[in-house]
């Protein structure tokens, strides 16, 4: 009889743990700890796919502008090669970008700086994270929403706002 009650309870607690394992402060701390890791392949699976279909999407015209790839020193693709770049090439460019060429760095990232998170509903949560780089700033927050039962973060705001003024410039 305990082996059965054991069993019910192990069984009955699963779903709460793997519902555990991936939590938006979970989400978030995976990627931070790739971006400061400069995985940014990896970093890439945590971001939503709307989110990497947008950035590709605003990135392949830039790629065929010169001014854009000389500005930052980016090797000329031709269009084939532009037309085989996967999101996670296309997340990685832009991290370079955004984060190495202005100095931002993950490298400084540790679990504590993750203060917390609010639950806005059922798919949607924002992640507190201390910015110990520049403390003088405010907190970080990263919008994380389920996909596919699966929480996903929403672009960094330094990713996507440096797309957004690379096409008004280029």
């Amino acid at each position: 009889m305990w082996k059965n009650l054991l069993f019910i309870f192990l069984f009955l607690s699963t779903p709460l743990f793997a519902k555990e394992a991936n939590s938006p402060i979970n989400t978030v701390s995976s990627f931070l700890e790739s971006m400061k890791s400069k995985n940014y392949s990896t970093a890439s699976t945590f971001i939503l796919k709307a989110e990497l279909k947008w950035l590709k999407q605003s990135t392949l015209p830039l790629l065929k502008n010169k001014e854009f790839i000389e500005s930052y020193g980016i090797p000329s693709l031709d269009n084939n090669e532009i037309s085989s770049l996967t999101d996670a090439d296309i997340f990685e460019l832009w991290s370079y970008i955004a984060l190495e060429i202005r100095d931002k760095s993950f490298g400084s990232y540790a679990p504590e700086n993750v203060l917390g998170s609010i639950r806005e509903n059922d798919i949607l949560a924002h992640v507190v994270v201390k910015d110990i780089i520049n403390p003088e700033h405010e907190a970080l927050v990263y919008t994380v929403n389920l996909e596919e039962n699966t929480w996903k973060i929403k672009l960094p705001r330094i990713i996507k706002g440096t797309v957004t003024i690379s096409n008004r410039v280029f």
